[in-house]
């Protein structure tokens, strides 16, 4: 079961040279995978390692390039992943591994700045391997980011066992074979990303004075100066002519009231006003002599009747006698009755 994995391996090796030829500018994956069997039922602690099999790639890995790894092996399971460490001029702090979607495979990720992957540089992750049942024999094969930077090679492969006898010691390396021809030069790759800028150089030795140039054209006019200090006062100026008048102000408020004047003299006294309406005419007066003798030795004689004017006209009106009261003795307003022309009363006597 060794042997067939051994001419494998050897035929990969040799197929390198031809492989990096045809890549052109782009990176050629190679792994390696140490140990390479393992016994069946035991827990194995696997190292893989990920470098550049082309020594012509100018190609850069940039941040978010994800290898996948793959390990295909009968009843074979996968954990306990950390990253082993970097070599060559790649930093360890860019990458970081990962369990895959099953449990047997894993993931390789790149965050760093992008940068190239050279020959020599190396990444590897840590992991634990447990065959449940075997023997078998298996591989391990990475999925690349993208094909425009990156080319399969026999080295994208590497060849594993699960066997049922121990393991023993790696062996010493054997002596390197011959160099091969040299292959055709290949085509031009595109340019690669500008360089950092580099160090300012030491100043060169001054020219020879060149010949005068033309004029140039004016420039812009420059901006005020500072002010200046006052100047002595100047002779007093020819009088003006007077200007327009203004327009008229606005009223100003009231002012306090005056003191009352004094009074003035009374004036004529008016004209006496129409006369008014006849009054209406009162009841027919009793008429002749008579005489009635009253309680208490009063008696009525004939009265004597005044004609009286009715109080809204003007002018004098007649005597008004005062009745006596026949019971009492006592004298009582009397009651005048109306008759046509004005009022009569009658005139009461003791």
């Amino acid at each position: 079961m060794i042997r067939p994995l051994l001419i494998s391996s050897i035929a990969t090796v040799l197929a390198w040279p031809s492989a990096a030829q045809t890549a052109g500018d782009r990176i050629v994956p190679l792994l390696a995978i140490e140990p390479s069997s393992f016994p069946i039922g035991q827990a194995s602690e696997v190292q893989l390692s990920l470098s550049n099999a082309n020594r012509g790639s100018l190609a850069r890995l940039r941040p978010g390039d994800r290898f996948t790894f793959f390990v295909d092996l009968t009843n074979a399971e996968i954990d306990t992943i950390r990253l082993a460490g970097a070599g060559g001029s790649l930093p360890p702090a860019g990458w970081s591994g990962a369990q895959g979607e099953d449990r047997f495979s894993l993931v390789l990720t790149y965050q760093g700045e992008p940068r190239r992957f050279l020959p020599g540089d190396q990444i590897s992750v840590r992991f634990r391997l447990t065959v449940a049942r075997g023997p078998a024999p298996g591989k391990v094969t990475v999925a690349l980011p993208d094909t425009a930077r990156y080319q399969h090679g026999p080295g994208s492969m590497a060849l594993i066992a699960a066997t049922t006898g121990l393991v023993g010691p790696r062996g010493d390396n054997g002596r390197p074979g011959a160099p091969g021809d040299p292959g055709a030069a290949g085509l031009q790759g595109p340019g690669g990303d500008a360089g950092p800028r580099g160090d300012i150089g030491p100043r060169g030795p001054e020219g020879a004075r060149g010949f005068a140039g033309n004029a140039g054209s004016a420039g812009p006019p420059g901006g005020p100066g500072p002010r200046g200090s006052q100047g002595f006062a100047g002779a007093a100026g020819a009088k003006g002519a007077t200007g327009p008048t203004g327009a008229t102000g606005p009223a100003g408020p009231t002012g306090f009231t005056g003191a009352q004047g004094a009074q003035g003299t009374q004036g004529p006294q008016g004209l006496t006003g129409l006369q008014g309406p006849p009054g209406i005419q009162g009841d027919p007066g009793n008429s002749g002599r008579c005489r009635t003798r009253l309680p208490g030795g009063l008696s009525l004689r004939p009265a004597r009747w005044h004609r009286l004017r009715h109080p809204h006209h003007r002018g004098q009106t007649g005597p008004r006698p005062v009745p006596v009261d026949l019971h009492s003795g006592l004298r009582r307003q009397p009651r005048p009755h109306m008759v046509r022309g004005g009022f009569r009363q009658p005139v009461l006597r003791k």
